[in-house]
């Protein structure tokens, strides 16, 4: 649940849960008088939202580190950061940062 929008009512919170599951929100009362039938149905839609979920976390997640490692700069060739008083090469710019600090 998001924190900036409404909350929604409890009807409204299982109509959307039963859509998500792909079961028809005006079939479903037909459907949970025949609790085992209720129960498959349920089950089965559960696990089959479930693997699709993670499926889409998984291709996700593939996307976004494909961009990420598209070209990765090795730290040997990354560009040293001197120092303008003494001339001391720093790996990362921080570095040279909290050195120029103490001069």
């Amino acid at each position: 649940m998001e924190s900036c929008s409404q909350k929604k009512r409890l009807k409204d919170k299982f109509k959307a849960t039963k859509k998500e599951l792909n079961i028809d929100p005006t079939l479903w009362e037909a459907l949970a008088k025949n609790r085992p039938a209720w129960r498959r149905a349920v089950t089965k839609e559960a696990k089959t939202y479930e693997q699709q979920r993670l499926q889409a976390a998984k291709t996700k997640r593939a996307a976004r580190k494909a961009r990420h490692n598209c070209n990765p700069t090795p730290q040997a060739t990354a560009p040293p950061w001197p120092c303008p008083l003494c001339n001391r090469d720093f790996r990362a710019r921080i570095g040279l940062i909290s050195h120029l600090r103490t001069h």
